[in-house]
Formats: C-alpha cells, structure tokens, sequence
C-alpha cells in the first residue's frame, strides 16, 4: 500500500506535536478539522489585544479587524474610534488600529462593520480608574478547555490573596490571585469579578462559553463528511498497524492546549493521573529541564510570551511521566487563516492526518521519503511513507 500526504502550512492551527489518549482520539481530530475547515470565509470578526475584558486607565488596547482592509471601530455611544484613522495598520488576516490611552469613558461595546454593512461580534470594554481588575478572556472560552481568570492590582505585581465571585456569590479565595476553571460548561458563563483586601473591586466581566461544534451555522455538508472520514480513517489506520501501542500507554498524561496560546494570555497546563484523578503533586518540565513543583497538578503560565514556547512534560512521583507536548504560542497578527485556501486546506489535512496517524503508530512498516510539492507558487515540503 503507498501512501502520499502533501504538506501544508497550518499557521492557523500550529499542529505540531498531538498526544491524545485512546478515549479522547476522535474526539481531538474532529476537533481539529472543524477550526481548520468549518471557517466561514465571508465572516467577520473583531479581537483585542492583549485579549481581556477589563483595562486600567492609561494602557493601551489594539483592535483587529478581521476580513477587512481598513479597521474602523465603533463604540455604541462615542460612535468611531478616531485614533483608527492614524493607527490602522494591514495585519495577514485584515486589520488594525489602536487606542494608545484609555479612560473610563472609552468602556463599553465595540464592533466594526464591512462595506456591505455585516456586523462583527461585540465586545465590552471596561476601563477603570481604580487599582483592581480582573483579566479575563475577552473572545469566547471552548468548552472542555481550561481558563485561568487573575485579580491584578496596578500597585502590586506579586501574588496575592483575593477573592472571586460569579454572578454576585464568592465562589473561590485564592492566595495567589488567579483561579483556574477545568473543563469549562456552559454553567460556567456568567458574570465575574474579584476584589482584593485592602485595595478594591474590580468591575464585572461577562465569561463567554462556547461550543465549537455549534459555532459554525453555515458548514456543508461536505464539511461534515470530510470530517467524520477523517476521524474513521485514522482510527481504522490506528487499529490495525498501532495494535498493543495502547497498553504500553502510561497512566499520566500533560492537559496542554490543542492550538494555539495568544501572546499576553494565561494557560494552565494540568498533570492528570487516570488512577487518581484528585489533585496531586507533579513536577514540570520545559524541554527536559525541571521548572516547577506544583502540590495541585496544575500550573498557570501569566502573560504567555514567545520564550514560553517548548517542549512541556509531566511526572508524578511513583505513577510515571507523561509523553512531551509542543506548547504552541502566536501573536494575533500573525495568525493568518487566509494564508492558505480553506477548501483545499480542508482535503490535504484529511491526508496528512491519516499519514501521521500511520506513521506514529506503525513504525517500521514504511520506509521514509522525502519529496517537495509546489502550489501556489510556494513549495511545502514533507514526508511520505511508503513500504517495500
């Protein structure tokens, strides 16, 4: 049998090592086919960045433009953003502008319209004059996915005790300023805030849960098909040239993100043992150097930069290491989903998710082979297997 995968740029995605367990396969590569090709090429979006809800007075915010050549935003009661005639800058994916200073009066909903006056998402803006805020998402949370609110006070840049709340009810104390929601659900959405002792309260933020499964109205049916192949594909390839892989599999394993960490977010990377599930100790590596001991099994990465990406493991004294993970991080200007058609995106993924499924599993059943394929007047280069 031979077997030929062209390669393609995944900037969007940034696939490049997966470790998943037997139960959460399908549900990984399903996962990743619907961001590669459920997009919505006529859609329009609008981001902030650094990507959070709530400012301090003084600091700045950059709009991105999705789709568009020219980034105009609109705040509902200031209508358009004047500093976007002097900022606005082309990005990959469409454009940019920016706010150099914040006030409180700059609070509120923004959003941007196209020439055929399409409406982006909105985006509540929330500028303080006071020393507390809370740092939270400000574009939807994926559901399953992990994410790590923080109470930031201005005066103070070391951890410290505060308290949070959900729709009004304290739901954590934290003694480091920062809580972590595992495995997110829709129970999740609601309306947040922090306070600090001794220095204040910081305004409410809504948490948006989304299902990417329902993210997309406008997939086709052939979308859907590509992707339920997909999936049967690398199972049945998985089934018959992994067989026994499974066994050999260890009990720990590192909760790391699928795609991509936006620059300036928080990520928390999870130590989980199938044995016990229950917080425990683990330490963690960066490119097989120990950098931290955690007594819960989790640790929170603040304010992610490009140093921050490497290679990440996992140990638990007395169960077992987990397998290496590449920790992805991009910057939103970068994040080009455009760079590559998304319809053929769609069907040279199915064929390299096959072949990688094939290869990581079936080793020694093919030899290598290298070779180049030109599309587009650019040239990708990969790796087929082959047998004798």
């Amino acid at each position: 049998m031979d077997v030929t995968a062209p390669c393609i740029r995944l900037s969007a995605v940034g696939l490049n090592r997966i470790f998943v367990t037997r139960g959460s396969l399908v549900s990984s590569v399903m996962t990743l086919m619907i961001l590669l090709c459920a997009h919505d090429p006529d859609a329009v979006s609008l981001l902030v960045v650094p990507n959070r809800l709530q400012f301090l007075e003084y600091e700045s915010v950059t709009f991105h433009c999705e789709g568009v050549d020219y980034c105009e935003v609109v705040q509902k009661y200031k209508g358009k953003v004047k500093s976007c005639n002097k900022t606005n800058e082309r990005t990959p994916t469409g454009s940019s502008c920016t706010i150099k200073n914040v006030y409180t009066d700059d609070s509120g909903e923004y959003w941007y319209e196209t020439g055929g006056r399409t409406r982006s998402n909105i985006i509540i803006l929330s500028v303080t004059a006071g020393p507390v805020i809370l740092e939270s998402p400000a574009v939807p949370v994926l559901m399953e996915e992990t994410v790590t609110l923080s109470c930031r006070n201005k005066t103070a840049s070391s951890n410290l005790t505060a308290d949070f709340y959900k729709d009004g009810r304290l739901i954590y104390q934290s003694s480091t300023g920062n809580i972590a929601i595992h495995r997110v659900s829709k129970s999740d959405e609601g309306l947040y805030k922090c306070s600090i002792s001794g220095a204040g309260e910081s305004p409410q933020s809504w948490l948006k849960v989304t299902d990417m499964t329902h993210s997309s109205s406008a997939a086709t049916p052939w979308i859907i098909a590509t992707i339920l192949v997909s999936a049967l594909l690398v199972t049945v390839g998985l089934h018959h040239f992994g067989k026994g892989y499974w066994k050999r599999a260890g009990p720990v394993i590192l909760e790391s993100p699928a795609v991509p960490v936006l620059m300036e977010e928080t990520v928390t990377l999870s130590c989980r043992n199938k044995i016990t599930p229950s917080s425990l100790t683990a330490d963690f590596y960066k490119d097989g150097r120990l950098i931290y001991q955690s007594s819960t099994g989790n640790m929170t990465i603040q304010r992610v930069s490009k140093s921050d990406e490497g290679l990440y493991k996992c140990s638990i004294s007395g169960a077992g290491e987990s397998p290496e993970s590449w920790l992805k991080v991009t910057d939103m200007t970068l994040s080009s989903s455009a760079a590559t058609p998304w319809i053929i995106a769609t069907i040279l993924v199915s064929a390299l998710l096959v072949t990688v499924g094939l290869h990581h599993f079936g080793k020694g059943y093919w030899k290598r082979e290298a070779c180049t394929v030109d599309a587009g007047g650019a040239t990708y280069a990969f790796v087929a297997e082959r047998d004798d």
